[in-house]
């Protein structure tokens, strides 16, 4: 089984990647927090830097792509194989409603044809250059648009398609539909994906139950959540390290962030939103999760966190 490192806008850039991959084992491939292309079709400097070579160097990194102009498409795909990089992917499955009301991301699953011509144009232009891979939700509203759109992605060779049993109206929340990807691996012709509320050891071995012949699966929140996890998976650490290494974990990164940003408050607020996700393995420490997210200061930060070592 291969393990892939979902993306998460904002969290798990070069500086997330580079720690986690030093410190801990399991994942075969990392993906980019999607790469939005403009009009003026030139990135961020913090989109360079996120994808930038010399940030990434030995780790498997696969960039994400977000738009639903084929130009626009081909154009950030031949760049990014200048670079060196082997496969693109295309994001069909953020839930935002800033991205969906223009069209990209869960959004563009809502217009079939436009997508089976956006399609037919990259395949067609990029098919010697670079693998493009999908990134997709069930669709819009309702689970059943995704045999219409199966029709369109099995006109084209993916590479892999990474399917989310959610439809975009589900966001994050409610089941997760197994039936509809049931459907979906009996009938892409293409090598299908599993992405989606795997957060423990349980949830994995529950998928792999049902779905004994994938081969590869993404996390992504499940390891933001437990930076282990992926390790827990194979069997190759126990629980009595957990706690710290995940310290160990905490204090490289905020060290690196330091190094990155040179901006303590902007560091601060980084290592704030992480601890969203880390505070489910803390349920018992409700007062020092407080004083962490309560913290004005660097200081203030550090001295409640080592309150909770």
């Amino acid at each position: 089984m291969r393990i892939l490192f979902a993306p998460m806008e904002g969290l798990t850039g070069y500086t997330f990647r580079n720690v986690h991959h030093r410190l801990y084992d399991g994942i075969s491939e990392y993906f980019t927090p999607f790469l939005a292309i403009r009009q003026t079709r030139k990135w961020k400097t913090r989109e360079i830097k996120d994808i930038d070579p010399i940030n990434n160097q030995g780790i498997t990194v696969v960039p994400q792509l977000l738009t639903n102009n084929a130009d626009d498409f081909i154009w950030a795909a031949r760049n990014l194989a200048a670079m060196g990089y082997a496969e693109v992917n295309l994001n069909l499955g953020c839930p935002s409603a800033t991205v969906v009301t223009k069209h990209k991301g869960a959004g563009f699953l809502g217009d079939p044809g436009a997508l089976d011509i956006f399609f037919e144009k990259i395949f067609e232009e990029l098919s010697d250059e670079i693998s493009i891979s999908v990134k997709t939700r069930l669709g819009l509203s309702h689970a059943s648009e995704m045999t219409g759109l199966l029709r369109i992605f099995n006109r084209y060779p993916i590479k892999r398609l990474i399917v989310h049993p959610r439809v975009r109206e589900d966001y994050y929340t409610g089941p997760i539909d197994l039936d509809a990807f049931q459907m979906v691996l009996e009938n892409s012709v293409n090598p299908v994906v599993y992405n989606g509320e795997i957060n423990s050891v349980e949830d994995y071995q529950k998928i792999i139950r049902d779905f004994p012949h994938l081969n590869e699966i993404m996390i992504g929140r499940g390891l933001i959540r437990h930076p282990d996890l992926a390790e827990r998976i194979f069997g190759i650490t126990t629980d009595s390290e957990a706690t710290q290494r995940f310290f160990t974990f905490h204090d490289s990164l905020l060290a690196e962030y330091l190094n990155d940003m040179q901006e303590p408050d902007n560091c601060l607020q980084k290592m704030k939103d992480l601890w969203n996700f880390w505070t489910c393995d803390f349920p018992d420490r409700t007062r020092e999760i407080k004083k962490i997210k309560k913290a004005r200061s660097l200081d203030e930060y550090r001295l409640a966190v080592q309150f909770l070592q």
